[in-house]
């Protein structure tokens, strides 16, 4: 049995008979020495839902903002688990959306019972 190098960060298996049975791929760890990634920015306008909330006069206006809020949440915790923009910032984010989806269920039941 031996080992064949396939180039950077693979391994191939070979057997008995010098075919190659398998591979195995590896990542080398950072020295620590590289630069810290930049972070992108977040692009959240945290007044677009609530000014739609505030001009939501129907009980469907405010179902449709409460939909909205309720898919930026989503978007928002994917762009969360990616890492690639600030965990601070894209956690306010949700909890403000979080925040809009409630007041909108809230506004919608209000406007129902009146």
């Amino acid at each position: 049995m031996g080992i064949g190098s396939l180039g950077i960060g693979g391994l191939a298996l070979k057997n008995w008979y010098g075919s190659i049975s398998g591979t195995m791929s590896y990542t080398k760890k950072s020295s620590g020495k590289t630069s810290p990634k930049k972070l992108k920015k977040l692009q959240y306008n945290f007044k677009e839902i609530s000014s739609q909330l505030l001009r939501a006069k129907t009980s469907g206006n405010a179902k449709q903002v409460a939909a909205k809020a309720r898919r930026k949440i989503g978007l928002l915790r994917q762009k969360l688990r990616i890492g690639e923009y600030d965990d601070k910032e894209v956690e306010d984010a949700i909890l403000h959306a979080l925040r809009m989806e409630r007041v909108a269920k809230k506004r919608m039941r209000s406007i129902r019972a009146s």
